[in-house]
């Protein structure tokens, strides 16, 4: 099989990696083409034995999983590759915050080291980038209003758990009527 070979099989389908000869596991090109998902890829994800969803960089050389900058591009591509790269990583705020920014399948947010996961500006990234990460916060941020707004400007889900605290704030009711009429606020 040629490097374009193997470039064509995992553009089409990025869980072609996991049978590709292993030198293509360790191509830096090659595994970053095969980390992007498009909404088909992500409806046909890989499910092991334990119906636990695997992405494509599961599949790649550890070389690549533990080099700190290769790291920081599959992250960048999809952060939820923040799962399958070396666990000292997932403590690092840099990758972490590059995680929580970018897109990716699940919750980048819920992969990375808990002690980050009470980080601000963390916390403000992975909201600012799916509204829908409000509810895996920590409770001391389920009670912020500011990102409770950027969780509501994201997504304007409907906060049936909003604290009680929140719920007649005049920030944060003009932040629901601008995505919803009153009806779908849950009052």
């Amino acid at each position: 099989m040629t490097r374009d070979e193997a470039q064509e099989l995992v553009m089409d389908y990025g869980l072609h990696l996991k049978d590709l000869p292993d030198e293509f596991k360790k191509d830096e090109l090659i595994v970053l083409q095969a980390i992007q998902l498009d909404p088909k890829q992500v409806e046909m994800l890989d499910l092991d034995f334990e119906h636990k969803t695997r992405e494509a960089f599961f599949y790649a050389d550890d070389s690549l999983k533990n080099n700190r900058e290769f790291v920081l591009k599959a992250v960048g591509v999809n952060g939820s590759s923040i799962e399958y790269a070396n666990e000292e990583f997932k403590k690092d705020k840099e990758i972490a915050l590059k995680a929580v920014s970018s897109r990716g399948y699940r919750f980048s947010y819920c992969l990375i080291d808990e002690s980050l996961q009470n980080d601000r500006e963390i916390v403000e990234a992975a909201v600012k980038n799916d509204g829908a990460v409000w509810r895996h916060l920590p409770d001391n941020f389920k009670k912020d209003k500011e990102i409770l707004i950027l969780a509501i400007d994201e997504i304007g889900s409907d906060f049936e758990d909003v604290d009680e605290s929140l719920r007649n704030d005049s920030d944060v009711q003009k932040a629901f009527n601008r995505r919803y009429t009153d009806e779908n606020w849950g009052s």
